[in-house]
């Protein structure tokens, strides 16, 4: 009779043993997957970064290419101002003395 109890007590604790590897191996795989998931994640935060400078350098190479086409027009909008500037002037007193009669 002890006999039987030490075989059942040994194929219990051998049985034991294996479930906890079993449930060793599938923390791991688990982790490994986990560790898997996150890399390819931050793999693609890093592409979704990338593309994200180019399209922002293409925008600022669109803003100085607007600049620098519309400098000229903006230059000249002030020389127009200030070349008419003394005209505008006169013409507001012309209308102030309009105004006053």
């Amino acid at each position: 009779m002890k006999f039987i109890k030490n075989r059942y007590l040994l194929f219990g604790i051998i049985l034991l043993a294996l479930l906890s590897t079993l449930v060793s191996f599938n923390l791991f795989f688990r982790e490994s997957a986990n560790e898997r998931q996150i890399a390819a994640i931050e793999d693609r935060l890093r592409q979704s970064e990338d593309r994200l400078d180019i399209r922002i350098s293409q925008i600022e190479d669109r803003l100085d290419r607007f600049e620098t086409r519309f400098k000229p027009i903006e230059e000249g909008l002030d020389r127009f101002e200030t070349r008419f500037k003394p005209i505008e002037d006169r013409l507001d007193t012309l209308d102030a003395e309009l105004a006053r009669q």
